[in-house]
This record gives structure tokens, sequence and C-alpha cells, in this order.
């Protein structure tokens, strides 16, 4: 009788503490505590931010030191610059929510792909970038496929880079919204304020300051998942308690392969996708190429790369297991989860909901200084190097006298005007359909692909016609096209977006081989009346299933 009256008070012992700690818990719900002290932390960061591009103003002295550094960058600070410029709050919010709704395997095929993707892109792409004395990555093209594809490929460039910008500065303003319980028609007023700060320092700092903010912002993105993570372990004890113990019941089952477009997600095409995409940019993306050509030789490329596919391992397994520790957390306390309009909130948006939420006074301004630390670095890396090919390919083509005129005050006039219209596109990008991975591959990649075809056959091809180099990356586009807005354009349900990149690879490589041996004699007259009639099949195909 005393054993089982002991027993008895230590249950209601447990279950009173377990009740304390849930109430605790329902009060950080109802009052999300973004206090003083988290709005002076952001105050403080963003001063941070613009004092640095202040300071580095003063030691630009040509376009070489504006958008290049001087080319004399380290590789630590390059190699990490470069991951986080590809790494923006699309990545910060999309790895958690893939693991939340879908499980790691997309996440787990990034960082076993990484060293491959190192070592491909070390050997067979950089060197070939490394002996020119070039400012813009498409200069690259012109001598083999002549001035209009070196035109084309700034422009794939230009259009690639404009889609995910306005992307990500979105996505980091809706999180804001969500962290601080606000109306998503703050949203605009947010993205102004993001655009503005990060425009500010990009425009006046140039690539230095961009490359000494996006390694601050490195370490405060690791900070931010590092945090996350802890909460929750100490909560529900220890960090091994996270990693689930079988395979989810909300998680698709995944295959190892599957040729049906209608997978969404297999372990073989998640890992030759994360292959693709990666090569893809490596090779053709002004942000990467300007990181290889502002250090002083090879080797020192070759290391900046190799930083930036470690520093892919390392946040991509945190952010995994801050996807873990969210969705831990939400199946402990299902009476938690948020609600948006009636109906449960976004997978992709529940990590800054449990950072408004859950974090202690202080920390909340930290993490939300991460979260828009992952968008001003990619926001600042691409205001950057569209800013250096829009001096230097495009409008010298449409001012005839840029070129003698284009000062570092022109330059900066790029750069802001650069900035507003990725505004603008910000406030139109929600309509395209998808969570955060799947929206990111049918807007970014579709370009990638047809973009790294015009360098594969300036670089490897001999004899490759300009013709047949551009048909090719066409048919690539619309082929990406297609089967990223399948569902859109047929009604039907949607393809994997995994087949985007490697399919239209293959077909803008392919299609240009055909291509240029069955037009290698092309004269430029003929050229358009023939590209007309090599798209009529395509209208067909259109017609067909629409």
């Amino acid at each position: 009788m005393l054993i089982n009256l002991s027993v008895c008070c230590d249950l209601l012992a447990s279950i009173k503490l377990q009740c304390i700690a849930d109430i605790i818990i329902v009060q950080k719900v109802l009052h999300s505590h973004i206090s003083v002290l988290d709005w002076s932390i952001l105050f403080l960061y963003a001063m941070l931010l613009i004092g640095i591009g202040w300071y580095y103003s003063s030691r630009q002295k040509s376009k070489e030191d504006y958008y290049l550094g001087g080319r004399s960058v380290h590789p630590i600070l390059s190699g990490i610059s470069l991951y986080v410029s590809f790494f923006s709050a699309i990545s910060y919010l999309a790895i958690a929510g893939e693991v939340i709704q879908y499980g790691p395997v997309f996440a787990l095929a990034a960082v076993v792909g990484a060293p491959i993707i190192y070592f491909i892109a070390s050997y067979f792409i950089i060197p070939f970038f490394m002996n020119l004395k070039i400012i813009s990555a498409y200069e690259i093209l012109e001598r083999p496929l002549g001035k209009n594809v070196r035109q084309l490929g700034s422009v794939l460039f230009i259009v690639t880079r404009f889609l995910w910008m306005a992307l990500l500065i979105f996505l980091a303003s809706k999180a804001m919204t969500v962290m601080l319980g606000w109306d998503e028609s703050y949203i605009l007023v947010i993205t102004i304020a993001l655009g503005a700060i990060t425009i500010f320092y990009t425009t006046m700092g140039g690539l230095k300051a961009v490359l000494v903010t996006d390694v601050i912002q490195f370490f405060i993105l690791l900070l931010g998942a590092i945090l996350a993570i802890g909460i929750v372990a100490v909560q529900l004890g220890g960090v091994f308690t996270l990693i689930p113990d079988s395979w989810a019941g909300n998680w698709e089952r995944v295959d190892f392969i599957s040729f049906d477009p209608y997978v969404r997600l297999t372990i073989i095409f998640a890992f030759f996708n994360n292959i693709a995409w990666w090569l893809c940019t490596t090779g053709s993306d002004q942000m990467a190429i300007q990181r290889f050509l502002s250090t002083k030789d090879l080797k020192s490329a070759r290391r900046t790369f190799l930083y930036t596919q470690s520093g892919l391992v390392v946040i991509t397994i945190l952010l995994m297991f801050v996807g873990f520790s969210v969705m831990r957390f939400y199946n402990v306390y299902p009476d938690l989860l948020p609600s948006e309009t009636g109906s449960e909130v976004s997978k992709d948006f529940l990590f800054p909901h449990f950072i408004a939420t859950q974090f202690p006074v202080g920390m909340s301004g930290l993490v939300i200084a991460a979260l828009f630390s992952a968008s001003m670095s990619s926001l600042s890396s691409g205001v950057n190097s569209m800013g250096s090919i829009l001096t230097a390919d495009i409008l010298p083509l449409v001012f005839k006298n840029y070129a003698k005129n284009d000062s570092l005050r022109n330059i900066r006039i790029v750069s802001v005007l650069i900035g507003v219209v990725v505004i603008l596109l910000s406030l139109i990008i929600q309509i395209v359909p998808g969570n955060i991975v799947e929206v990111t591959a049918k807007t970014n990649g579709l370009f990638i692909a047809p973009l790294f075809n015009l360098f594969l056959n300036a670089l490897f091809i001999k004899n490759a016609k300009p013709f047949g180099v551009v048909m090719g990356s066409v048919y690539g586009f619309i082929v990406a096209f297609l089967i990223g807005f399948w569902d859109v354009v047929t009604g039907n349900p949607p393809l994997s977006f995994l087949w985007i990149a490697i399919v239209s690879l293959l077909v803008s490589v392919i299609s240009s081989l055909f291509f240029n041996s069955l037009f290698s004699h092309m004269r430029m007259k003929k050229a358009t009346l023939w590209g007309l009639v090599l798209l009529i099949p395509w209208v067909i195909i259109f017609l067909l299933i629409v």
C-alpha cells in the first residue's frame, strides 16, 4: 500500500511538472515574444552591414576592385561567400521544411554528392576560367561562338538571377511576418526595408563588402541552426532523441530509383539533380565564376570551391537536424501547431514560427538576423554579379559611349536599379505553385542547364556553331518549362521537379550536337527562318497537350 502511494505521488508530481512545462509552452505560443532586445539586435546588425559597406566604399579604385576585389581575395573568404551566396533564405527555410514534410532524402543527397561535385568542378571546369583576364564570365562565349551568343548568355543569367532574388526576398519577408505574427500585408514593408539595407552596403562596398558580410552571415546562420537544435534537445532529452527511429507517417515512401515522372522524389534522381545543379551553376553562373576570378591562381580557386562544398555539408546537416527538431517538437505538442486562416500552416514556415514562439528573449533576434543574413548575402551577391554583367555586356551595347563612362558612380546607380526591379518582381513571385524547393526548381532551374550548354559547347565542343548551340539551349528551356509547369499547362498532376535540370541538360547538349552537324554551314540570313521552323514541333506539342 505504501509503495502504491509512493508511486502515485511520483506520478502526480511528474504530471504536475509536465503540466507546468505545457503551460509555459502554451504561453509562449499565445504571446510571441519578439522583444525590445530582439529589435535592438536586428537594428545593430543592420547598422553593422551598412558600416561595412561604407568602410569599403572609399577603397574602390576601379571596376576590377569593385567587382573582383582586386583579384587578391583569400580562398576562405571567397569560398564561404560562394556558398552563402547560393545558400539563401530559400535554403534556410526549404531544407528544414523539406525534411518535415517529405523526409531527409533530398538533404542527404546534397551531402553525399559534395565530394563528386568538388572533384569534377575543380579539375574539369574551374581551370578553364583562371587564365582569362575577364570581369564578365560571358566574355568566354564571344571568341568561339560570337558576340550574339555572349549577349544571350548574359541575358539568361540576368533573368535567372532576377527570378531567384525575387523569390528569396519574398520568402524572407513572409517568414518575418510569421515570426512576428503580422498580417501578410506587411510583406511589402519588410521587402523594401530588407532590399534597401542590402542594396546600400552592396552598392557602396562592392565585392569586398559582400565577401566580409557573407562570412559574418555564415556564422550567424550556423548559430541560428545550433540554437534551434539545442532548445529542442534540452526540452526533449538530448540531441540523439531528435533523430527519428522510424520513417515518419507523413513522409512519402521513397524508391531508390523510378523512371515514373510523376514520382516526386527518388534517391538516385535527388543525387543526380544536385550534381547537375551545382555543375551547371559552377560552369556558367557569374556569381560562382566571379568568386574564382577574385582569387590569385588556380590553386586558390580550387581551395575556394573546397570551402564552398564543406560549408554546404555542414549547413545542410545542421538544417536537417533543425527539421528533425521542429518536427519532433510539434509531434510531442501537436496542439501548438500554428494555423493559417483555419488550415494548417505550410511546413516551410514551421521553423520561423518555432523561432518566434519558443526562443528565449534575445535569441529570437539572433535567429531572425540569421534568416535575414541568408537573404541579404544572396541578394548582395546577385546585385553585384548582375551589375558586372550589365556594365560589361549589356549597357555598352545599348549605349554606344557607355564603356567610356562606366565610372564607379554609374556602376553604383546600376546596382540600385537592379535592387528596385528585384523588389517589384518579389511582389508577383508568390503565384508559382509548390513548396520552396519546388518553386526554386521551377524558376531558377529553368535556365541553368540551357545556360551551361552555351559554356559546354564553347569550351569543349570543337567547331561548335552559334545557331546549333542556341537552338539546343532553346529546346532545353522548352523541355524544362514543360516539366516544371506540366500541371499548369495540362491540368494533370505535377511532374517531379528533380527531372527539370537533368532532362533539360541532356536535351540541350544532344540537340546542340545534332543541330551543329545538321546546320554546320548555316548563314546568319537563314538562321531566323530556320529557328522559327524548328519551333513548329513544339507549337504542335503545346496545342496537343493543352
